[in-house]
């Protein structure tokens, strides 16, 4: 299955603009302040499949964009300053993300990025964790202000209950 057969098909040049700007203030930022840790892949991923392709499947529900990245960032985060082993570091944090994303039933593939990137480049500066904040909630931001998840709609399940049944969005 193609993964992008389930992505809007009507891209406007607008969409990439505000991407790549995103990106280059990004870039701007890690720059004027000299700080690698601002620089961050996964964000620009998230830009590109929010505002240009408009992946439904990550626009359905907007507060996640901001939550999960920030909270698996600040698992990744903290665990990379425990004295342990690298690969213990990786075990650990792949657990949290997975339990993270298992609570919120919700999957967003960079929210996994966010995680990791603490650990494999050794990221100990607060600026980490505020570069992640600021650019995610710049991304939700983008996506209720352009009503980009206008039309979306939340998975519904239902979960049978002794007294019927209840509804838990998705």
């Amino acid at each position: 299955m193609n993964p992008m057969s389930q992505v809007t098909t009507t891209l406007s040049s607008k969409s990439y603009v505000a991407a790549f700007l995103l990106i280059l203030l990004m870039v701007a930022a890690a720059y004027g302040l000299q700080d690698r840790e601002i620089i961050l892949p996964e964000m620009a991923a998230m830009a590109v499949g929010l505002w240009v392709y408009q992946d439904k499947q990550w626009l359905n529900q907007p507060d996640k964009i901001f939550i999960l990245p920030s909270l698996t960032a600040v698992i990744g985060f903290c665990i990379n300053l425990m004295p342990v082993s690298y690969l213990f570091k990786l075990v650990l944090v792949l657990c949290g993300m997975l339990f993270v994303m298992r609570m919120f039933n919700y999957i967003l593939p960079p929210a996994l990025a966010t995680g990791f990137l603490p650990i494999v480049t050794q990221a100990d500066e607060l600026s980490f964790l505020i570069s992640i904040f600021a650019t995610s909630f710049i991304l939700m931001l983008g996506v209720v202000l352009f009503k980009l998840n206008q039309g979306v709609q939340k998975k519904v399940i239902l979960i049978e209950e002794k007294s019927g049944c209840m509804p838990v969005l998705l």
